[in-house]
This record gives C-alpha cells, sequence and structure tokens, in this order.
C-alpha cells in the first residue's frame, strides 16, 4: 500500500511559521509582512517523518497492532498469540508491506485505514526499491536484475566482457596509478553498494574493498571497480531464491580473513545467515582493531555475527516464527571454538577487548553453539577474500539458493 502524501497528515508537534507562498501574499492591516504558521507537517521539515510516524504508529495501536521488539517500523497483529490469524505490517516511509495468512484482516486494515488516510491498495508486491520478486507456488525469488542493467548502461558497460569473479587478490606491492574522477568513482561504488546490501552477497567483499578509496581513487581503482560490473554482466538475473523446502531453520557462517588489508594489516569479518534455503543477511567489514592471531581475527569476526544473531532470532520471534533451538554458528577455528565454549584466559588471549567475550554468555544461555565447518564448506570465506571461481561457485549454490537456476515464475 501506498500513502498519498503522508507528511500533510501528520500535525505539528511544535511552533514553526514559514514565509507565504509566492502569489498568495497577504498583507496586515498596516501593511506589514505576514508569514503562515504551520499547522501540518510539510514535505522538508526536519521533524515531518517522525510526526508521521508518530501518527501511524498511534494509528496502528488504535487497530491492536503493536510495534516488533525488534524493529521500530515492524508492527505485528496483537492477536497471533491467542489465535493463528497473523498480520504483520513493515514500513518504509509512506509505503507499507503487508504479510498475513488471513486475507480478512488485510482487508479490514486496508477498510480503516483508508478511512483515515489517503491510500492506494497495489495489491501483491512484485516491485519494491529496486528490486523484483517473483512468487512461484512453492518458492519466491528477489533479484535487481533491472537496476544491475541500468548500472552498466550508466557506465558505458553493457556490452563490456564478462568475468567469473567479483576481485582478485590485493597487490602486495605499492602500485604506482594516476588519479582518477572522484565523481564518477564514487557514483559507481555507491551503485554497487545498493546491489551488494540487497540481493549480492557475493559481490560483497569487492564493493567493501573499493569502498576503502573514495576520497582519492585512481585508475587501477576504478578499473578493480569495473572489473565487478564485468562479474555482474556474466548474471545478471541472478537472485535469493527462498522456497518452502529450504530449511525453516536460521543457521549462520562466520569467517575472517587474518591481515588481509596490505595497507593497515587489519582483517576481514565476513557472515552470512541463512533460512528458507537462501540468504537472508550477511555483511563484509575491516575490522577496526589489529588482530594479533588467526584465532583473534576469527573471534572478532564471530562476535559480530552473534550480534546480528540475537537480532535475528528476535525479529523472527516477532514474525511467530520464534527459533526454540540454539542457532548453529559455523566456524572453520577450532581456537574460536574452544574459546567460546570455555571461560578460559591465558598469556596469547588476556589482551582481547571484553566486548568480544559476551558470545560465551550466549553460547551457555542456549542462544547459540559454534560449531566447526571445514573451509572447503565456510560460504563465508567469499566475503573476506577474493576467492577463485570454483570456490565461489560452490557458495552461492547456498547463497543464492539451488532453485535458482530452475526458478519459473507463475503469472
Amino acid at each position: 500500500m501506498d500513502i498519498t502524501t503522508a507528511y500533510l497528515h501528520a500535525d505539528v508537534d511544535t511552533e514553526i511559521y514559514m514565509l507565504q507562498p509566492e502569489g498568495f501574499e497577504k498583507q496586515g492591516e498596516n501593511g506589514e509582512v505576514l508569514v503562515c504558521k504551520l499547522q501540518k507537517s510539510l514535505y522538508g521539515l526536519k521533524q515531518a517523518g517522525r510526526n508521521w510516524n508518530k501518527l501511524l504508529t498511534s494509528w496502528l495501536r488504535s487497530q491492536n497492532m503493536h510495534v516488533g521488539s525488534s524493529d521500530p517500523c515492524l508492527y505485528v497483529h496483537q492477536g497471533k498469540h491467542n489465535n493463528k490469524d497473523f498480520l504483520a505490517i513493515v514500513i518504509y516511509v509512506d509505503d507499507l508491506f503487508t504479510v498475513y495468512n488471513n486475507p480478512k484482516l488485510r482487508d479490514e486494515l486496508v477498510q480503516n485505514m483508508s478511512k483515515v488516510f489517503k491510500l492506494v491498495d497495489l495489491g501483491y508486491a512484485k516491485w519494491i526499491l529496486g528490486m523484483r520478486i517473483n512468487i512461484s507456488k512453492n518458492s519466491i525469488k528477489i533479484d535487481q536484475e533491472k537496476y544491475t542493467l541500468d548500472t552498466l548502461e550508466k557506465f558505458n558497460m553493457q556490452n563490456c566482457s564478462t568475468l567469473s569473479t567479483p576481485a582478485i587478490p590485493e597487490a602486495t606491492g605499492h602500485q604506482i596509478s594516476k588519479p582518477t574522477s572522484r565523481e564518477e568513482y564514487r557514483s559507481l561504488v555507491g551503485s554497487l553498494i545498493y546491489l551488494s546490501v540487497i540481493t549480492r552477497p557475493d559481490i560483497a567483499f569487492a564493493v567493501g574493498r573499493a569502498g576503502q578509496f573514495m576520497e582519492n581513487p585512481t585508475e587501477a581503482n576504478m578499473i578493480a571497480a569495473k572489473r565487478i560490473l564485468r562479474y555482474l554482466q556474466s548474471d545478471k538475473k541472478l537472485g535469493l531464491t527462498y522456497s518452502t523446502t529450504g530449511s525453516p531453520t536460521l543457521e549462520a557462517y562466520a569467517d575472517a580473513d587474518w591481515g588481509g588489508c596490505h595497507t593497515t594489516r587489519r582483517s576481514t569479518t565476513g557472515y552470512i545467515f541463512t533460512l528458507g534455503g537462501a540468504a537472508i543477511s550477511w555483511s563484509s567489514k575491516r575490522q577496526q582493531t589489529v588482530a594479533l592471531s588467526t584465532a583473534e581475527a576469527e573471534y572478532m569476526a564471530a562476535s559480530s555475527a552473534t550480534q546480528e544473531l540475537i537480532f535475528l532470532r528476535a525479529l523472527l520471534r516477532d514474525f511467530g516464527h520464534t527459533q526454540k533451538e540454539p542457532t548453529v554458528l559455523h566456524q572453520d577455528n577450532q581456537g574460536v571454538i574452544a574459546l567460546a565454549n570455555d571461560f578460559i584466559l591465558n598469556q596469547r588471549t588476556k589482551h582481547i577487548d571484553i566486548k568480544y567475550h559476551f558470545i560465551r554468555e550466549k553460547v551457555e544461555s542456549g542462544v547459540l553453539t559454534v560449531d566447526y565447518t571445514s573451509t572447503q564448506e565456510m560460504i563465508a570465506d567469499c566475503m573476506t577474500k577474493a576467492v577463485s571461481k570454483q570456490i565461489l561457485d560452490k557458495a552461492k549454490e547456498k547463497i543464492f539458493g539451488e532453485s535458482d537456476k530452475t526458478f519459473s515464475p507463475t503469472s
């Protein structure tokens, strides 16, 4: 659903004045210049978004909805704990996306909302923020083919040759290269960031590395960034496919590349969470401090994954899909497993910051378990470094869903 002129519905909570609109000026009795006192929010006001959110929240609560414990933009029907009916609303400014198992609940909500707000009911979601949603009988696929095509065309790469990987290992020596256009480079990397965080985790590491040179990019950096476009050209339709046969249990993979950044010698954290047969959350990020060992770098990555794990379990609980069993966090480092499961302290680990040790409490409380997974099966490996085509292809099967290649959307 789309709320028409959403901000104009909300009252102003402070005293605000504005100049009279051009062509509608009025003067006072003595010819003095008058101003307008706002009674409703206008687009452009700093308070407009907050005022609209307060109004919408108040109205939804009057309809027996409550704010989710994990996300302030998620509203859930309160009756879900008392009966089997379920209705959830996810809000993006003035766009509302509903999830339900009883059409009557949604019909009643739309009917009541249309009495208060002017809205357009767009039916089943097909496009959301540049994402295409294809629904078949047993699966849902989300991709950004059009956005990818537009990005390739924007940078005159629509007819470029293809490459099988988005990045190559970082050169260890000092590379001399001429400066390039900062504006074009920033525009390119910015476009790629949106892809990497929405539907293309396979380019997350390459995009993250490209983003480190936004201030003073060189021709070598531009070539590396356009390599990602060449990789995207090879499979523009690739997307995340969730199926009814996919596992309903949340799983996590965390990995790190020790000292992978040759400039700062910091390590890179990478994690991926899967549900329903494909990835639902991922991250590739350079760590804030230098790790003194592989185990320490991996431990810091596992700690970051644990924070996301707690949030996702709470989010699933809001959707009525409580994860009763501990979530499995896959790790390929035995040292991390030992540190997470035992409250040990020795000369090599006592310097590790206390904020990374909270993973031990979560293991003890039964929120998660840390299990060993071989490096060959670690799908988060591609989030921490440039990997070969063979390793990337193997990871993509679990990241994007094995049914992606055979997906056939219904009309």
